[in-house]
């Protein structure tokens, strides 16, 4: 797709085509199912639903034979910067056409004709110019007439008419590439809503570029993530712990990647996964950040999680997240902070392998804080909260762990019997709950329920929280567990 510019004095406005593979294969299927029949479709085009038929015009010899012209433009590209518009030599010229027979070769006429007519145009809030956008002939592109320029050559720039791009690079890029499926549908099958759907593109391109104008200047920085604890560090006891994104932009000098390998604590879930029965890849190893926003998948921004921690995370972080950074082209100071049952990354081989469930995190606790840019001062200042909604979202999140419909890697606990902090830590006890709740039972008092047989009632958390604070004399423990999560048996 091209960007053409107005403005007086402008060059003539070059024919507007399919791309140089997209138009040869428009050439190829006349030459094989013959002449159209009846109007030519044009979608949402404005004016009649038929193409007059231009005369043809005889070319002058100029020693070179229509098919080696044909290979010649094709080998250039049809645009080079700072050239001539070869795509417009083409068409004033035609004489790829000359090969053909009368019929097939006003058939041909016909389509140029018609994407010369659904070029779109808009006025620049940049420069005050009128610019068109139209698909190009020989290049598989948009062409934004303002030298004119392939919409590829813009993007790569980063700027157009002298305004940098910023945040606008992903939705131009993504845009870009819709146009040219659309752009190769439409050579296939000139229907009305192949016609719309290049169109509806091109108008959205011409969108982006209309509202972009010098106040947009922010120099956005580049995402960092050299503050992460552990940076760098990819060894096999490695785990994310804490991810700092300082600053969090489009822009990037890396990309981000899914999973590598299974992290030490991780491959020690799955075997005990295995062992009892369930699915490996049940547990899935997380991003905290997301891959899409240039987090690798290396240890030090990974963790272990089930699948609905990830659906979770996915909803409620990484989806706002992108929005923010993608949509807005917002700039962030973006945290992960995980804590997990034991610190495993101080463990010994022998305990991740034999307690896997009692390393594995319990919570992430997630930040996001929004940059301003002065431009008088040229500086950028980070704001103590977030204004814009999807970053509110973000910020002060926290993701506990769930298992959904993932089995626990070890039985419920009998919480009326256990003397082992651990494993009722695990299933989301409270540490200091489940110090008194084990000390209860160790003592064994006159009153406790192995001597009652069990605890009667339907809500038997409240009754053993009034049983534990009566034995103690202290403040009720926290309530901030689930019941369903042990056993409540003798």
């Amino acid at each position: 797709m091209a960007v053409r510019s107005g403005g007086s004095g402008g060059a003539p406005r070059p024919v507007g085509g399919v791309g140089n593979r997209t138009m040869a294969a428009a050439i190829d299927a006349h030459r094989h199912a013959g002449p159209v029949r009846g109007p030519v479709a044009l979608g949402s085009v404005s004016g009649a639903n038929s193409i007059q038929r231009q005369p043809k015009r005889k070319r002058e010899d100029d020693g070179e034979g229509p098919v080696a012209k044909r290979r010649r433009l094709d080998d250039e590209g049809g645009w080079a910067p700072g050239g001539e518009d070869i795509s417009m030599d083409y068409v004033e010229d035609k004489s790829v056409l000359d090969d053909l027979d009368s019929e097939e070769t006003d058939e041909i006429e016909e389509l140029i004709a018609m994407f010369e007519r659904m070029s779109i145009s808009f006025t620049s809030e940049a420069d005050g110019e009128e610019h068109e956008i139209y698909p190009g002939l020989f290049v598989d592109d948009l062409i934004v007439e303002s030298n004119p320029t392939p919409l590829k050559a813009i993007i790569a720039t980063g700027t157009w008419l002298g305004v940098p791009l910023g945040a606008a690079v992903a939705q131009l890029t993504l845009l870009g590439q819709d146009a040219q499926a659309h752009m190769a549908a439409y050579g296939k099958s000139r229907s009305v809503g192949n016609a719309d759907a290049l169109r509806s593109t091109m108008r959205q391109v011409g969108h982006l570029l209309k509202h972009l104008t010098p106040a947009t200047k922010t120099p956005l920085l580049k995402t960092d993530l050299s503050g992460s604890e552990n940076y760098g560090n990819n060894g096999s006891a490695i785990e994310g712990t804490h991810l700092i994104a300082d600053p969090l932009t489009v822009r990037s000098d890396t990309s981000g990647s899914k999973p590598k390998k299974d992290s030490r604590l991780t491959l020690a879930i799955r075997n005990r996964a295995k062992t009892a029965g369930q699915k490996a890849k049940n547990f899935k190893q997380m991003h905290l950040l997301n891959d899409n926003l240039f987090g690798p998948g290396l240890p030090w921004n990974l963790t272990a999680g089930t699948p609905k921690c990830n659906t979770k995370h996915e909803a409620e972080i990484e989806k706002p997240l992108k929005k923010a950074i993608y949509e807005k082209g917002l700039m962030l100071r973006y945290e992960a902070i995980v804590t997990y049952g034991m610190d495993p990354m101080a463990a010994s081989d022998t305990d991740i392998k034999s307690k896997p469930d009692l390393y594995r995190f319990q919570r992430i606790t997630f930040v996001a804080k929004e940059y301003t840019y002065d431009p008088l001062l040229n500086t950028f200042t980070l704001g103590a909260k977030p204004k814009d909604p999807h970053v509110k979202k973000v910020d002060g999140a926290v993701l506990h762990w769930n298992w959904g419909n993932t089995k626990q890697l070890v039985a419920k606990p009998k919480v009326l019997r256990s003397t082992d902090v651990n494993e009722l830590v695990t299933v989301g006890i409270p540490n200091a709950a489940a110090v008194r709740i084990v000390a209860y039972n160790v003592a064994n008092p006159k009153g406790h329920p192995s001597k009652t047989k069990g605890i009667k009632g339907t809500d038997k958390q409240a009754a053993l929280i009034s049983l534990v604070a009566a034995h103690d004399g202290k403040r009720r423990m926290s309530d901030k567990w689930k019941s369903t999560s042990v056993l409540w048996s003798l």
